[in-house]
């Protein structure tokens, strides 16, 4: 087995999304590398906010689009490319996305990809250039940080899952600080979560449910 990738590459969204998923495989810089090899996609917290990027992204990869600052996937670094003129840049629009106004000299550099895929989210910060990464989300005390995100209904927990959440506990706040639930939203959460994420729901007061049962469905 190849060993893991040990440095990234940051990128903005929706560039990141695009490359792990395989429909963008040249990556622009202003910069060459002799690196090649495995190697972690970073996407950064600051999205790329030009209209015609976001023009790229298919519908069915928009909320993976919404992570940033951590590690979203790798791919394999085959090459470096130099382009001098803005017709050897437009020739591989195709492949790196880019729009042929965007050359600028002196000659900018792609880096191509192959086998890419997307990785379960970990937080981690991102540098210029490549960084090594020691551990994908574990910080500097060797452990890896755990975020807990309270939701209430389907939509909270898909949206806490997308940014990152490590534990999802789910209440009704309108119910009290232990608020239960009601059973349509817990087995709706549990359903589509299906083992991506640690659950855990509040059950009410205990004095409220002296003769309620414990509710499977969601490990703590």
């Amino acid at each position: 087995m190849p060993a893991s990738p040990t440095f990234a590459l940051s990128l903005k969204q929706p560039w990141a999304t695009l490359l792990v998923h395989g429909r963008k495989t040249i990556e622009v810089r202003r910069w060459a590398t002799p690196r090649r090899g495995r190697v972690l996609i970073h996407a950064s917290r600051t999205p790329d906010e030009r209209p015609a990027a976001w023009q790229r992204l298919p519908d069915e990869l928009r909320e993976f689009a919404r992570l940033g600052g951590g590690i979203v996937g790798e791919a394999t670094l085959t090459d470096c490319l130099t382009y001098r003129d803005r017709a050897a840049f437009a020739a591989d629009r195709d492949r790196h996305l880019n729009d042929p106004a965007w050359f600028r000299k002196p000659p900018l550099y792609g880096f191509r990809f192959a086998d890419p895929r997307p990785l379960p989210f970990r937080r981690y910060s991102g540098r210029l250039y490549f960084f090594e990464v020691t551990a994908p989300g574990v910080g500097p005390a060797g452990r890896a940080p755990q975020l807990l995100v309270s939701v209430r209904d389907l939509g909270e927990a898909t949206a806490a899952w997308a940014g990152g959440a490590d534990l999802i506990d789910v209440k009704e706040p309108n119910r009290g600080p232990l608020g239960r639930a009601d059973e349509a939203t817990l087995q709706g959460i549990v359903g589509f979560m299906a083992g991506r994420c640690p659950l855990s729901a509040a059950l009410g007061e205990l004095a409220e449910n002296d003769d309620l049962p414990a509710y499977s469905g969601c490990p703590s």
